[in-house]
Parts: C-alpha cells; sequence; structure tokens
C-alpha cells in the first residue's frame, strides 16, 4: 500500500493513518533516504540519485563538493554509481574532500563501505557492498560472506569483531582472496 501512512504497531499487525488494520504475524521495519536534491538541481548541480560527484566528489560545478548520503558516486570497485547512508562513508567523504581542499592529496575516493548497528545484544557488521544478487555462503553461526562470481564483495557479521576487520583488510586490497581460495583455506580470512 503505497503512500499510506502507518500509525502504529499492534500486538495483531499494523495500524495505517486512515483507521485501517493489517493484520500480521511478523512486522519488518526498513529504513532508508531519498535525498532531497531540490538545492542542488536549483544551483545547476548534475543529480542522479543523489547529487552526482566524481571520483574525487567534486560535482559538475568543480568548485563544489558534495559528501555522505546525498552524494552519488562512482563506486571504486565496479564503477557503478552508488549512494552510501552511512556515518563512516560520510566521514570518508569529508577527510577525502579536506585532503584535497588543503592540497595533501588528489587520490580518488576508495574507502571500503562499512556498515554496523546494534541490536539489543547483537552487533551486526558489513564491510564491503554486496549487490542482491551475490551468492551467500553461510559460514559457522556468525558469518555470511557474499560473492559476486569468483570476487568477495562483502562480508556481514554478527557479534564476530575479528572478523568483520579481516574483512575490512582483505576488501581493501587490490586483490581480495578468490572464492576458491577461501573455499579450499575453509573460509578463513587471514592465512594461518
Amino acid at each position: 500500500r503505497l503512500g499510506a501512512a502507518v500509525a502504529g504497531v499492534l500486538d495483531t499487525g499494523i495500524a495505517l493513518a486512515d483507521g485501517t488494520e493489517i493484520p500480521a504475524d511478523l512486522v519488518l521495519v526498513a529504513t532508508g533516504v531519498r535525498p532531497d536534491t531540490s538545492l542542488a538541481e536549483g544551483a545547476g548541480l548534475a543529480v542522479e540519485n543523489g547529487i552526482r560527484v566524481d571520483e574525487l566528489l567534486t560535482t559538475s560545478d568543480p568548485n563544489i563538493s558534495a559528501l555522505g548520503d546525498c552524494a552519488s558516486f562512482p563506486d571504486p570497485k565496479s564503477g557503478a554509481r552508488i549512494r552510501l547512508e552511512s556515518v563512516q562513508a560520510a566521514t570518508d567523504h569529508a577527510r577525502l574532500i579536506a585532503r584535497r581542499l588543503c592540497g595533501v592529496s588528489e587520490a580518488p575516493y576508495a574507502a571500503v563501505p562499512w556498515f554496523w548497528s546494534d541490536q539489543g545484544a547483537f552487533k551486526l557488521q558489513i564491510a564491503g557492498l554486496a549487490a542482491p544478487s551475490d551468492d551467500s555462503v553461510p559460514v559457522g553461526r556468525s558469518a555470511v560472506y557474499r560473492f559476486a562470481g569468483d570476487t568477495l564483495t562483502a562480508v556481514e557479521t554478527i557479534n564476530d569483531a575479528k572478523t568483520h576487520m579481516e574483512a575490512r583488510r582483505l576488501l581493501a586490497a587490490d586483490t581480495p582472496p578468490s572464492r576458491d581460495i577461501l573455499e579450499t583455506r575453509g573460509y578463513e580470512l587471514v592465512k594461518a
């Protein structure tokens, strides 16, 4: 029911703002943002699922940079245009822009995306960026490795900070280990 506002979650389902009740055994709340690009469009900047920036986070006006949730940039691994809704991405973007503006570095944005969420006693963490079509390989009880073909794209963990940190280091490398290599070593990220 698109455009129907939820007024509340009930023991038996959800209540819509118009008074309609929808029965449900399970209610999943998923949130995200749609970038408000009206100011950028009004300023004549290019937009594409956010404010379009290049690998240096510069907009179509070379005197303006954009960062964070509203910045649509080329993924350093795939080249696909993406937007990341995370505090870490915004922080990484700000550091890159500051280095560029201060003349310290002209290196393109290449940080490995990583995310986290504390849900009660569970720390959910993701290193990398998987597409919905990527294969999922459960590893033990705390991790899922994601692959596009033979390429490791992300590692999702629950309460497993060690695996998360190892995955971030490996995914930052020019060539992370292939699926075949990981399979032969029992999906250990770091060779013993």
